[in-house]
């Protein structure tokens, strides 16, 4: 998605800063994000939230191992609200809406995550937007 982007002549920060104008005013202390945004007003806008999500969430995943990259989606994804689904090696009970596994686990067995999964929230609603990856133990 990046390459997509750039062959536009835009950027991650200029995207989300046209879907957020109200992020760009925002300056957060050193080390400090500002909060996500508001709720969608209607429909159409959580639809296009929704789809821009799983779109970053997509770029994240094909950036393995650039960790630079990563991390500036990271920060676009927060600001967008959303919020990873455990953090590798977390143990946790398995739940197939939140986890993604190939092997045979059964929903409360043990696993461990092996990446992390992303979560849209809005307001006190949540979607997730792409399953954690995880293991058996």
């Amino acid at each position: 998605m990046l390459d997509k982007l750039e062959a536009v002549g835009t950027s991650v920060g200029a995207v989300a800063g046209a879907l957020f104008p109200e992020l760009s005013q925002v300056s957060p202390a050193p080390g400090r994000r500002p909060p996500p945004p508001s709720e969608p007003s209607d429909e159409a806008e959580r639809d296009f939230h929704r789809e821009v999500s799983v779109q970053l969430v997509f770029a994240w995943e094909d950036a393995e191992g650039e960790p630079a990259t990563r991390e500036a989606l990271a920060d676009v994804m927060f600001n967008m609200g959303l919020r990873r689904l455990g953090e590798s090696g977390m143990a946790v009970s398995f739940e197939g809406l939140k986890h993604e596994t190939e092997e045979d686990l059964l929903p409360g067995d043990p696993a461990v995550v092996v990446e992390p999964g992303w979560e849209l929230l809005r307001g006190t609603r949540s979607r997730v937007v792409g399953r954690a990856k995880v293991r058996a133990p």
